[in-house]
């Protein structure tokens, strides 16, 4: 059975090169869709073996939004969808070789090096995704970090380390921050289309529960600083969604009695969700008493 691999490039990707060197032996066909390759790249990319290309010139802002149509244009039965900054492991090659003819897709779990760590907590592990797949048993929807909907028979390949995808998520902040503001940006245009109203608090609280669930529920301080990193990270992005948000709103006013118990109750907010799972998880004695002596220190 002949596979076509899919895949979408933007600017310079560091890691291309070794995500292409992974799957090229193995697919028959490598359809990538250029939303926005420096010219340089893109002629190294057309002389690439089993290549074709396939020009967007409008901006893309997130892959959702294109990713079906991409797949549609590939011509054989097999799909293998890959991010350019994702490398298969031959280990997970040769799995997926010997159990195809039983299924109609795959779930794989997807091994995330973000400033070079592995994240194994705090949700990025086993982050499963479906890239293995006959065209006709996946469809993917154009909302942003949308599930695809699947028919047949599908497989999970089991989560371990050799069978796992390594995703080269974000080799320095920068990458992060790129990336950050562009998903938040799309968001914020999600809200506007569902005529949905969000509020500065709401957007803060909503960072505020990624923060705590990440960091605490699912284990983020076992990552140690990175863990800490990107779970506060994700408490900043969604004060960019609102920020987007309010702009595309023509940043209309809010009454000033309002405006000065957004910080009260934004801390206040935050003050009880840190108490409360740190206290859940036993990782701080008696946080309460600890919190009020070192406020009544400073009085």
């Amino acid at each position: 059975m002949k596979i076509s691999a899919v895949l979408a490039i933007k600017d310079e990707v560091e890691t291309y090169k070794k995500t292409l060197d992974s799957i090229s032996g193995w697919v028959d066909e490598i359809v990538i869709a250029d939303i926005g390759m420096e010219p340089e790249l893109l002629r190294k990319v057309k002389k690439l073996p089993k290549v074709k290309v396939l020009p967007y010139t409008k901006p893309v802002p997130y892959i959702e939004r294109i990713r079906q149509k991409i797949i549609n244009k590939a011509k054989n039965e097999w799909i293998l969808y890959v991010d350019p900054d994702e490398v298969f492991p031959s280990s997970l090659v040769k799995y997926l070789k010997e159990n195809m003819d039983s299924y109609d897709y795959f779930t794989i779990a997807r091994k995330n090096i973000i400033l070079g760590h592995w994240m194994q907590h705090s949700r990025w592990w086993p982050d499963v995704q479906t890239r293995f797949f006959k065209k006709t048993a996946v469809k993917w929807s154009t909302v942003i970090h949308s599930r695809p909907k699947v028919l047949g028979k599908g497989h999970d390949v089991p989560y371990e380390d050799g069978l796992a995808i390594e995703h080269y998520n974000y080799l320095n902040y920068d990458q992060y921050l790129d990336k950050s503001r562009r998903y938040a940006r799309a968001e914020a245009q999600g809200y506007i289309d569902r005529n949905e109203n969000l509020t500065v608090l709401k957007g803060l609280k909503k960072g505020v529960s990624e923060l705590m669930s990440r960091f605490y529920t699912d284990e983020g301080y076992k990552d140690g600083m990175h863990g800490f990193v990107m779970a506060f990270s994700q408490l900043m992005y969604y004060f960019q969604v609102f920020v987007y948000y309010w702009e595309m709103q023509d940043y209309p006013e809010t009454d000033r009695r309002t405006l000065v118990r957004i910080p009260v109750d934004f801390f206040t907010h935050a003050l009880h969700e840190s108490l409360h799972w740190s206290r859940a998880k036993r990782l701080v004695t008696d946080p309460i008493s600890k919190v009020k002596s070192a406020i009544l220190k400073r009085l």
